[in-house]
């Protein structure tokens, strides 16, 4: 995801090749066009999630998060995106001084409506649904073998919710998997694989309260679906 929020972020301040024929219209004009473009991205967003190549997406992009620059496969692909986004950041950021009227308008009016987005979101509705969604999840078979954790027992007869594996950090799973201390106290860590064309309920995790935002990956199934299952006592 970190690409492609990085991309999210700066795409108000990207000089846009039809903006130079528009200068004359200002500041004005460019912050209406940067609420229109905002709301069509924000539409582009929801609507990629109706399909399983739009989480995909999302999948690659968390991974971009937390993995390691360098995995154990010697691929290094992790670390190249991440260059990508510092080099696209230093050029956007260098070329400030040659931004119009226009320019500076749209990226306004692009934070503004990203701002006030977010506000009426926290304000007016809960995004998390009841099984810890963000706007709910996709039911669909896994494309490949995908490495989870989950931290508590595991429990037969019901479906468990399981995460993507980001580790055992206490933080990190608090703050990405919105893990609220009274539900768990995350001593119990539990890992596996859930084998590829497994049926799962999967979603980005949803925040519970301002200082558990969520945003990694949930996946709901029977935990005797996950395969290479180990459990570490964390004191």
């Amino acid at each position: 995801m970190l690409y492609a929020l990085a991309e999210f972020a700066l795409s108000p301040y990207r000089k846009k090749p039809e903006c130079l024929s528009r200068n004359k219209y200002g500041f004005c004009q460019g912050a209406k066009d940067g609420v229109i473009g905002w709301g069509k991205d924000t539409a582009d967003f929801f609507k990629s999630l109706q399909t399983e190549e739009g989480w995909l997406n999302l999948a690659r992009s968390q991974e971009l998060m937390f993995s390691p620059a360098v995995n154990s496969n010697g691929d290094s692909y992790v670390q190249n995106e991440r260059q990508q986004i510092y080099n696209s950041a230093k050029e956007t950021f260098s070329n400030l001084d040659q931004f119009t009227a226009y320019d500076w308008g749209y990226g306004f009016g692009y934070t503004s409506a990203t701002v006030a987005g977010a506000f009426v979101t926290r304000r007016f509705s809960s995004p998390t649904t009841a099984d810890g969604f963000l706007f709910g999840g996709v039911t669909l078979k896994t494309p490949f073998n995908i490495p989870v954790q989950r931290f508590g027992n595991l429990n037969a007869g019901r479906p468990d919710f399981w995460g993507l594996r980001i580790g055992t950090g206490r933080f990190t799973n608090r703050t990405f998997g919105a893990i609220l201390p009274e539900w768990n106290p995350l001593t119990k860590y539990n890992t596996g694989i859930i084998p590829k064309g497994t049926t799962v309920k999967f979603g980005i995790i949803g925040p519970q309260g301002f200082r558990y935002p969520g945003g990694s990956f949930q996946f709901i199934l029977p935990s005797e679906n996950v395969i290479n299952k180990s459990t570490t006592i964390i004191p």
